[in-house]
């Protein structure tokens, strides 16, 4: 007989050590996934008979197919010795935590050792067939019953026998409560036929049995869930009861499909605290019990019952003879595939996932026996204290058990007639074995991480896990895990750096080489493990690990100058740093392309080993001409270089702009607040004595009075960046900057913000001591608010307003300017000339279809919208004088500002409608500007022109009388200006009454000529019609009308006929000719009767 077992390949220290260090392959390869066991006959009354079977390997498709990857052995086969039943048939295995129970056909129960099968204990209860035995947690009581209707419970620990009923038919299945011992009613649970019946202890020392299920099909298994529930498997499913409630938590229904399931064990496996697992014949199904409420009972237990899974629809169909948990995730399953149902065709026990019910491991028993009843599977059971359980630490936090394998000290043990075989399942060792098998090398490192091992030594499979990584070209991979393996063994170390090294692969290990003793703050090297705290890995390793990275990775280079400062020779690497960055320099210089990263990696580099090297100033040098340099400030800040980086401000700027602002901000400690350093910055002139410190707040690393003498004519830009900042940062100082240069922070606005100038003014115009060169240098650039600012400052209101009124054309900013003049007087002479301005100026704007306007040059950057908003017209009117400007924008005239704005292009001219009149007289009686300043608008209103069309000048006029209804003058001056238009109205609306109409009619006759008026007619109000040519020699004899009138002109008489009226001869309107002279004869009579 032949059992395999998985042995690991290293059996020793010492051979786990030179396992790490060789590169050969796993000696001794595992077995196939699919095995075969031995098998034994059906027993026939005799004594057993011995294995006639062989071990022979099953083909990994029939499970996987395709797959060339060997699977994992789960499971070590061995036979159970069974010599001491003698004779005796085994009816019942059933296996527990301490001992195997095994039920003979004579009635007895024997005890026997897991390991090595000794039976320790035996009980002659029973005379017939045992039908089943239980056991409670504590296995100090055991029970058993027979096929006759006895059952008994034993105390192993005393050895009597403290329950025995006979009740006088066949029991099917026994179970006693978890906690039998320690509960006073002693509970068991019994099933025959189809009764299922409870027995408890009476306080009279009786017992008394309940019956809680009758009647509702054959019964074949019961069995204690915890210590409340008790589940039995019948012909019509599962029933969960709650012993505390005396009542069904739950039925569960058989699945319709699931047919002669009498010709199959039941198994209904418990796994504490809450899962109930059922597989019979072709049925497995999951229940969950969840507990809802803090209260204790069947009320608040909730019951979640998965969908059952048909064995016999799966990829490869079977039939469950037993099954048992393996894991977490997995079962243990003793599958049987039947020629007709009851009867085996083949057998084995199958590893599946929970999920899905893939077979993940499959060892076939070859067996001569065919009745699925024959076939059982047993497992010892974890007690409901212990089971699923956290998993427990070591002292380096690592788990003993892994959770997806069955808990230490599990067997399995499958009965086949009278033979029974131990399967013991696979523990960490053996899977950190088959990782190694089949070359998983990193996984089975992790692995070994993860869990406790007792046959294999972490570090050697570290070791054999560098070799692997290395083989494969996964060397960064390598370098990585090498400090986990090797920790602090100094010679190891110097053997692996020389071992990357010939792989020119060296530099990878410059960020993960130890450079400080565990526990030790101090970078001293890496102390041998000799014992030798002094020792520590060589210089000449490290400058050789420095020199690969400058040679092939420039910025771990840098990082590793840093990282492993202390531990090598200055000298050695900074002249190879040296010699590397004057090259490259040199090739920049001749036009080569070197990357500017690996540049400024470099020159931090080189920078940083002159200062680790003492040469402080060396290193500022060198590092101010890399480009955003990391390690420039930081040098200034630590070697208190200020004197020196005030005198390379410019060059820190061209380095890194925001950095050098920053260092320039930086508070000073409090320990050089009052004592002067030798490397702070002085400040030598006159202008900086001025300031008072006492008013400033902390002081600075770097007086602000000294960074603007130095930067004032290095560079104003870099200045202005500064300046921006400290007042942002320090108020104080800033306002004491200003007080001493005042003018140049003027200009400065003035050069790099203009949009904020006006604002400045506004805060520090007092300050200034030169107004006229601020003055002239807003007019260079345009700045017209500035200018006018300026200007009333000044003392010359005259010329600001003269710069509003014919270079801005703002007379909202015109009024406001008036209002700003603080003597009543000077504000009402200023407000007369500035009238007479703006008519002067109004009256040279040209005209279009009567309205005033002017044309503006559009800039570049310039929209319709920014044009109305500096005129201060509507933007609709000015989009409208622009049509083609405002297609061309995209935005309609609605005036909403958000959809408009398109850049206009460059020289381009726009129209403005813009009436300096009208907009003057809407500024003055403005209710923004009333309360500041009060003006008198009848003084524009009797200067305007008469002749001159205004347009919308009645609503600006109705505006007027409604804020100014009081004022008597006013008010005659708007009475006038409305008669006088209302008259001018009326006259022109009589003459448009008064006009005549062409008409063309056949037929008529002309009253003058009496021809045909077939040529065409015009037809007065009075309903007369002429020829046009006969009324315009009617008028021509009077000389009414101008002679010599063309063909066309005579057309357009009836379109404009003030244009051809002599009004020295005819102050009307073109007449009708007929009674033009019915009227004069009318005159002449009443003339010769007044006479008469």
């Amino acid at each position: 007989m032949s059992i395999a077992r998985l042995e690991p390949s290293v059996n020793d220290e010492t051979q786990r050590g030179n396992l790490a260090r060789e590169e050969e392959d796993e000696e001794g390869q595992q077995e196939g996934s699919e095995r075969e066991v031995p098998y034994s006959h059906v027993s026939d009354g005799t004594d057993n008979e011995d294995y006639t079977g062989d071990v022979t390997g099953g083909e990994e498709s029939d499970y996987e197919e395709g797959s060339e990857v060997e699977q994992e052995n789960l499971l070590s086969f061995s036979a159970f010795p069974l010599e001491a039943i003698g004779g005796q048939h085994v009816m019942v295995i059933t296996a527990f935590r301490r001992f195997v129970a095994v039920g003979t056909s004579r009635g007895d129960v024997m005890l026997l050792e897991a390991t090595s099968g000794v039976v320790f204990r035996l009980l002659h209860a029973h005379t017939n067939p045992i039908s089943d035995i239980t056991c409670d947690t504590s296995e100090k009581y055991i029970g058993s019953s027979d096929m006759s209707g006895l059952v008994t419970i034993h105390n192993l620990t005393s050895g009597t026998e403290s329950y025995r009923k006979d009740f006088g038919r066949s029991i099917k299945s026994l179970s006693i409560h978890p906690f039998y011992g320690r509960r006073d009613e002693r509970p068991a649970v019994v099933s025959s036929s189809d009764d299922v019946m409870l027995i408890t202890k009476t306080m009279f020392l009786g017992r008394n049995v309940s019956v809680i299920h009758q009647k509702h099909g054959k019964v074949f298994c019961v069995k204690w869930c915890g210590a409340d529930i008790i589940a039995w498997a019948s012909e019509t499913g599962v029933v969960l009861y709650s012993y505390s409630g005396k009542e069904v938590l739950q039925s569960i229904p058989r699945p319709e499909n699931s047919l002669h399931l009498e010709l199959y064990n039941c198994s209904l496996i418990w796994e504490p605290p809450r899962t109930l697992t059922c597989g019979w014949g072709n049925w497995i199904q999951e229940v969950v019990l969840r507990v809802s409420g803090r209260e204790s009972g069947s009320r608040n237990q909730r019951v979640i019952v998965h969908p059952p899974v048909l064995t016999d629809t799966l990829r490869d169909p079977f039939r469950v003879c037993g099954m048992a948990a393996f894991g977490a995730d997995r079962y243990a399953v003793l599958a049987a595939t039947v020629e007709q149902e009851g009867c085996v065709g083949e057998l084995g026990v199958r590893i599946v996932d929970r999920a899905t019910f893939d077979p993940v491991y499959c060892a076939r028993i070859a067996t001569s026996h065919k009745h699925t009843l024959q076939f059982c599977l047993a497992f010892t059971q974890a007690s409901c204290e212990s089971a699923f359980e956290a998993p427990k630490l070591t002292m380096n936090n690592t788990p003993q058990h892994d959770p997806a394998l069955p808990t230490k000290g599990s067997m399995y043990f499958v009965g086949c007639g009278d033979v029974i075989i131990r399967a013991a399942p696979a523990d960490e060792d053996d899977h950190v074995q088959y990782l190694l098998g089949v070359g998983q090398v990193p996984e089975a490192y992790e692995y070994a991480q993860k869990y406790a091992l007792t046959r294999y030594d972490l570090k050697g499979i570290g070791w054999r896990m560098l070799q692997h990584l290395l083989a494969v070209g996964k060397h960064e991979e390598a370098a990585f895990h090498l400090p986990r393996i090797i920790q602090y063994d100094c010679t190891e170390w110097e053997t692996w750096i020389v071992k990357f090294d010939q792989r020119g692969l060296s530099h990878l290990l410059a960020d993960v080489v130890p450079t400080k003793l565990p526990g030790n703050g101090s970078q001293s090297g890496c102390a041998r493990e000799t014992g030798n705290p002094s020792e520590r890995i060589g210089e000449e390793y490290y400058e050789l690990l420095l020199q690969r990275c400058l040679e092939k990775d420039v910025a771990r280079f840098r990082k590793a100058v840093r990282r492993l400062s202390g531990l090598y020779k200055l000298e050695v690497i900074c002249r190879a740093a040296e010699v590397r960055y004057n090259d490259w320099r040199l090739q920049v210089h001749r036009g080569s392309n070197v990357p500017e990263e690996e540049m400024r990696d470099l020159g931090d580099a080189y920078g940083m080993l002159l200062k680790l090297n003492g040469q402080y100033n060396e290193a500022l040098r060198v590092l101010s001409r890399v480009a955003h340099s990391n390690e420039l400030f930081e040098l200034v800040q630590e070697r208190h270089l200020f004197s020196e980086a005030l005198e390379l401000l410019p060059e820190l700027f061209a380095t890194n702009e925001g950095k050098t602002v920053e260092l320039l901000l930086t508070p000073a400690p409090i320990s050089s607040s009052t004592t002067t350093s030798s490397n702070a910055p002085a400040t030598l002139t006159e202008d900086e004595n001025d300031i008072d410190d006492h008013c400033l707040g902390p002081p600075l690393l770097f007086p602000p009075a000294s960074v603007v003498q130095r930067l004032e004519f290095a560079h104003r830009g870099y200045l202005w960046s500064y300046l921006k900042a400290l007042k942002m940062h320090d108020k104080a100082a800033y306002k004491e900057i200003l007080r001493v240069y005042v003018q140049l922070v003027a200009t400065l606005f003035i050069e790099n913000e203009p949009s904020g100038m006006l604002q400045f003014l506004r805060e520090n115009y007092s300050m200034l001591p030169k107004l006229k060169e601020i003055y002239a240098l807003c007019k260079k650039e345009q700045m017209l608010d500035e200018m006018v600012f300026l200007l009333l400052r000044m003392g010359k209101e005259e010329e600001g307003l003269y710069v509003i009124v014919h270079e801005m054309k703002n007379m909202r900013k015109a009024v406001q300017f008036v209002a700003d003049v603080p003597n009543k007087e000077d504000q009402t002479s200023l407000y007369k000339k500035l009238i007479h301005m703006v008519l002067e100026a109004n009256a040279g704007f040209p005209s279009r279809n009567g309205q005033k306007y002017i044309e503006h040059e559009m800039k570049a950057d310039e929209t319709l919208s920014s044009i109305a908003r500096r005129y201060g017209v509507d933007e609709s009117d000015l989009r409208a004088a622009n049509p083609v400007l405002d297609a061309e924008g995209g935005g309609g005239c609605s005036g909403n500002v958000s959809d408009l704005g398109d850049v206009v292009p460059q020289r381009r001219t726009c129209i403005v409608p813009l009436d300096l009149t009208k907009e003057l007289i809407e500024a003055v009686v403005d209710m923004s500007v009333a309360h500041l300043v009060t003006l008198d608008p009848s003084l524009i209103i009797e200067l305007l022109p008469d002749e001159e069309p205004m347009p919308h000048v009645g609503n600006c006029l109705a505006t007027v009388a409604r804020s100014k209804a009081n004022s008597v003058a006013l008010m005659e001056a708007v009475v006038c200006v409305a008669t006088s238009d209302l008259l001018t109205c009326f006259e022109s609306f009589y003459k448009r009454e008064l006009s005549c109409i062409r008409v063309t009619h056949d037929g008529a006759v002309c009253p003058l000529c009496r021809r045909p008026t077939s040529e065409g007619v015009v037809v007065f109000r009075c309903l007369h019609a002429h020829h046009l040519r006969c009324v315009v020699n009617y008028f021509s004899g009077d000389n009414t009308l101008f002679d010599s009138l063309s063909n066309d002109e005579v057309e357009r008489i009836l379109k404009d006929p003030d244009g051809f009226i002599n009004s020295t001869q005819w102050s009307g309107p073109i007449s009708c000719c007929f009674c033009n002279q019915l009227t004069r004869v009318a005159e002449l009579v009443e003339v010769e009767m007044q006479s008469a």
